[in-house]
């Protein structure tokens, strides 16, 4: 059986989202999540990010959109499922728990790591799919590589195999 690896946020998972709602509410944001994602954040330095990332209810308040489920249902008998994030350790049993409790098949092939190129080559990766420019230029030296299209990579769509919805990539996966 052929092996794939999902990124969580950004692709499985609506983390920017939940980061954009934050914003919008609780700080007076007014702009779009577009806006926020290609110019609001950049704004930001590392420290506020070190930190940010940390917070749980991020990685557990959106639920899977009907488009995960049906992609993930789709590729579930035909390819083993690995979900690569660079979420940090601190949040591990918030996405374990995430995991189990909407039922994500393979939800035991959760790995946390921000060397995802060296995952992808250990597990001998057929696919990877990321939304990280960093991470899909890495990754696309090792095996084949889908980008899922957010404002922040919009730069790369042309360049990547870029696609706008999860069912989209079935369109590129060779069984």
């Amino acid at each position: 059986m052929k092996a794939i690896g999902l990124d969580l946020d950004g692709v499985l998972y609506s983390w920017h989202r939940s980061i954009y709602e934050y914003f919008h509410r609780f700080k007076g944001y007014e702009g779009t999540c577009t806006d926020f994602w290609t110019t609001e954040y950049k704004k930001f330095d590392e420290e506020w990010w070190n930190s940010i990332v940390t917070i749980d209810i991020f990685y557990s308040d959106r639920q899977p959109t009907k488009d995960c489920f049906n992609f993930l249902d789709n590729i579930k008998d035909r390819f083993e499922i690995y979900y690569i994030t660079g979420r940090p350790n601190c949040v591990k049993t918030t996405t374990e728990q995430y995991l189990r409790r909407f039922k994500f098949p393979f939800r035991d092939n959760l790995i946390f790591s921000n060397d995802k190129v060296n995952v992808a080559r250990l597990l001998k990766l057929s696919y990877a799919v990321d939304d990280l420019p960093n991470q899909v230029e890495s990754l696309s030296k090792v095996t084949r590589t889908i980008m899922v299209a957010q404002p922040y990579n919009k730069e790369l769509w042309d360049t990547y195999t870029t696609v706008h919805s999860l069912t989209e990539i079935l369109n590129y996966l060779e069984d």
